[in-house]
């Protein structure tokens, strides 16, 4: 779900890596990829409801953006309770959506320490305080209902 996808190379990096995975583990099971432009939820609740409707066997649905409260609302709306759903990014609504069980795992980011990354790469390149290192590897961290009390962002 991404107003602008062509912009947002990030987005099909996740879902790039989403795939690569399932291939190299060999892993069987249809995926299908939907890149909605139009973000309005009505929108988004009439593509989701006539997939579910299309295909009846829909065990995971993986949201490569922070709108994954959006497809949890909907699925709990349609009342398909099966769906494992998986999004990205600690939010407000997406927390909520993980504590009542509508959301079952957040992929999160670090946001403010790869701000604060950035921004001292810069600041090193401008001031010319040694070298800012050209890739920084993150680590992501898994959220579930289980541990979001304890995550620090």
């Amino acid at each position: 779900m991404s107003s602008e996808l062509d912009q947002d190379h990030h987005l099909l990096r996740k879902e790039n890596g989403f795939r690569n995975y399932f291939e190299e583990h060999a892993l069987t099971g249809k995926i299908i990829i939907q890149h909605i432009c139009d973000t309005r939820s009505d929108t988004i609740e009439n593509y989701l409801l006539n997939e579910l409707n299309n295909q009846s066997n829909i065990g995971a649905i993986f949201v490569t953006n922070s709108r994954v409260n959006i497809i949890a609302n909907i699925l709990k709306k349609a009342d398909r309770k099966k769906v494992l759903v998986i999004g990205y990014d600690f939010l407000q609504e997406n927390i909520k959506g993980l504590t009542n069980g509508d959301i079952d795992i957040l992929i999160c980011q670090r946001p403010t320490e790869q701000g604060y990354l950035g921004i001292n790469a810069l600041y090193k390149h401008l001031f010319k305080i040694g070298e800012a290192n050209g890739n920084t590897y993150m680590p992501i961290d898994i959220i579930t209902k289980e541990n979001y009390r304890f995550y620090n962002v």
